[in-house]
């Protein structure tokens, strides 16, 4: 008996070691390659990111084992080395003196504007379990930041275009490149990251210009600010303390959010219900909504700026809990003038 066991053993061995050493790479990385319309100059390069490719998929592998509700697998960001993921997708420059609990500012909200209510309550009627405010018609579509670290001015832009939507009615693309290319020497880098307080710090000083008159160029422009164009102005900023029930608070009665989390694991997200994260906050996104509030099962649901290849059309579900990827920490909205 125990020698037909051990037979049967080494049969499932090696045909996993045969399966493993039949794998043709190069055939899967040149499908993934085509997939995503990349081109390598050479020969070296081409070994070199087939190098990254199967190093991501092996993460992938073990991030898949530690979010059993979720998907990771080869994305965009699989041929990339953790260094080049990590200086041109991310971006977020968290200051020294930066609260925790993110309640600084100049700008307080205290009673919601009636025409948050409105549209929200049009919008879903009246359950406080489920909202995204992608149901209400306030956010643009999902942005592509390409390769530079201007996560923080996107999502800063990201959060104005919402709140501008909210109290004037009108949905505008804005500027984030006025924002990467003129906020400079606040604490902000450009392609080389910042913070979102700092570029509501920048706007209430100058104003932020349409995305049709300032387009985005990926930060490679000098800064061309025209006052003439300017549409939204800022009345302050302020942060929302209070853990997850605060953030669940905000959203369920003002809009949507501008959060900064710990994000180097995400390269490599396909779907699904994110449950493990890491905890060194290095990319700003928006928070949109929530679902099974109240519940087991309740998550956020995000909008990233990686374009609509990432994750589902460029969003992601985190569950609620934990403040997960520290989701809860530095959470700000603008006072859209």
């Amino acid at each position: 008996m125990h020698t037909l066991k051990l037979v049967l053993l080494l049969i499932v061995a090696g045909s996993l070691v045969t399966e493993i050493i039949a794998r043709d790479w190069q055939k899967e990385f040149n499908n993934y390659a085509g997939h995503y319309k990349k081109k390598y100059k050479n020969n070296d390069e081409f070994n070199k990111r087939l190098g990254h490719y199967k190093k991501n998929l092996e993460t992938a592998g073990n991030l898949n084992a530690k979010n059993p509700h979720a998907q990771f697998g080869a994305t965009i960001f699989s041929d990339l080395s953790d260094e080049e993921f990590k200086s041109h997708y991310l971006g977020a420059q968290v200051p020294g003196n930066h609260r925790r609990d993110a309640s600084f500012g100049n700008f307080t909200l205290e009673e919601p504007h009636p025409i948050f209510r409105k549209i929200r309550n049009e919008a879903r009627g009246q359950n406080p379990a489920n909202w995204d405010w992608c149901q209400a018609g306030v956010l643009t579509p999902v942005y592509n930041q390409g390769s530079c670290g201007s996560c923080w001015a996107f999502s800063a832009m990201e959060e104005i275009e919402s709140m501008y939507r909210l109290r004037h009615g009108t949905l505008i693309s804005m500027s984030a490149e006025q924002i990467v290319d003129c906020d400079r020497g606040n604490g902000n880098y450009g392609c080389n990251g910042g913070w979102p307080y700092k570029a509501y710090q920048y706007v209430m000083a100058r104003g932020l210009e349409t995305a049709q008159a300032y387009p985005y160029n990926y930060g490679n422009s000098p800064c061309s600010y025209n006052p003439a164009y300017v549409v939204a102005l800022l009345g302050g900023y302020a942060g929302v303390g209070g853990g997850e029930a605060g953030l669940y608070s905000f959203i369920n009665n003002y809009g949507p959010l501008s959060v900064c989390v710990a994000a180097s694991t995400w390269g490599n997200y396909q779907g699904g219900l994110l449950t493990s994260c890491d905890r060194y906050t290095d990319h700003c996104v928006q928070l949109t909504g929530y679902q099974n509030w109240g519940t087991a099962t309740a998550y956020w649901r995000i909008r990233n700026q990686w374009g609509t290849y990432w994750g589902e059309g460029g969003y992601m579900k985190m569950a609620v809990g934990g403040n997960l990827c520290n989701i809860a920490n530095y959470a700000t909205y603008p006072g859209v003038s």
